[in-house]
C-alpha cells in the first residue's frame, strides 16, 4: 500500500465491469459467460485487494446481441481510453470524490482456462450461447465428436425438443444439439480438430454426422 501512495494522485487503474461485479482477471468474458445485459468500465484508485479500490468514474453500456468477448474487448478499450482521459483530468482539477466499493454486490470473474469452455450440453441452449460468446476468440468453447475436439465460434438457441441433452437433432444443413429443459442450440461456425474453422453447414456438405 505504501507504493501506491507513492505517487501524487495515487495509483489509477481502468477495469473493464462496473465495478464491484466482476472484480478479477476476466471481467469482459464472464459478462458475457453470465448472461448480462450491460457492461462498462470503471476507473479506480488501486488499493491492497484485487480491484477493490475506490471507484473514480464509471461509464456503462449494452451489451450487444451476438456480440463476442474479443468484440466487446475492443469496444470497451476505446472506452476506457476515454474515461481515463477524463478521469486524469478530474482527479487533477480535484472535481471527482472517490467512492467506496459494496463489497457485498461483489463477485468474481476469475481466470479462464481451456477446460472451462467444455459443454456437456446440460445447460440450457441459452446459457451454452452465452458461454460460446464469452470464450470467443480464447479459448474457444469445445465439445468432443468421435474423439475429435470441436471447437464452436457461434451459435444460436433453436427450436424446442423432447430429446435428450446432448442428442444431435439435425445434422444436415445445420447442426442442431438437444441441451437441457427442452431447448437446443444450432451450432453456425465450428472448427473440428484437423480441420480449418467453418460454417457447420459447409462442414456438413462433405461430414456424416449420426
Amino acid at each position: 500500500l505504501s507504493i501506491l501512495n507513492i505517487p501524487k494522485y495515487g495509483c489509477i487503474n481502468g477495469h473493464a465491469s462496473i465495478l464491484p461485479r466482476h472484480r478479477g482477471a476476466s471481467p469482459i468474458q464472464w459478462a458475457l459467460v453470465c448472461g448480462d445485459k450491460t457492461t462498462g468500465v470503471t476507473t479506480q484508485l488501486m488499493g491492497e485487494g484485487i480491484d477493490t479500490g475506490d471507484i473514480l468514474l464509471t461509464e456503462e453500456t449494452a451489451i450487444l446481441e451476438d456480440e463476442n468477448a474479443g468484440q466487446l474487448h475492443d469496444r470497451l478499450s476505446v472506452v476506457t481510453a476515454s474515461l481515463m482521459i477524463k478521469t486524469i483530468e478530474g482527479v487533477e482539477k480535484g472535481t471527482i470524490t472517490p467512492i467506496k466499493q459494496d463489497d457485498s454486490l461483489a463477485n468474481y470473474a476469475p481466470i479462464i482456462n481451456k477446460e472451462m469452455g467444455y459443454l456437456k450440453f446440460d445447460k440450457t441452449a441459452e446459457e451454452i450461447c452465452n458461454l460460446i460468446r464469452g470464450f470467443n476468440p480464447w479459448p474457444a468453447a469445445y465439445f468432443m465428436l468421435d474423439g475429435k475436439r470441436v471447437k464452436v465460434f457461434a451459435a444460436k438457441v433453436s427450436d424446442s425438443t423432447s430429446k435428450a441433452p446432448a442428442t444431435v437433432i439435425k445434422a444436415s444443413n445445420e447442426l442442431v444439439i438437444a441441451c437441457a429443459n427442452g431447448t437446443s442450440i444450432s451450432l453456425t461456425e465450428i472448427q473440428v480438430e484437423g480441420s480449418k474453422r467453418m460454417s457447420a453447414k459447409d462442414y456438413l456438405v462433405g461430414h456424416k454426422i449420426n
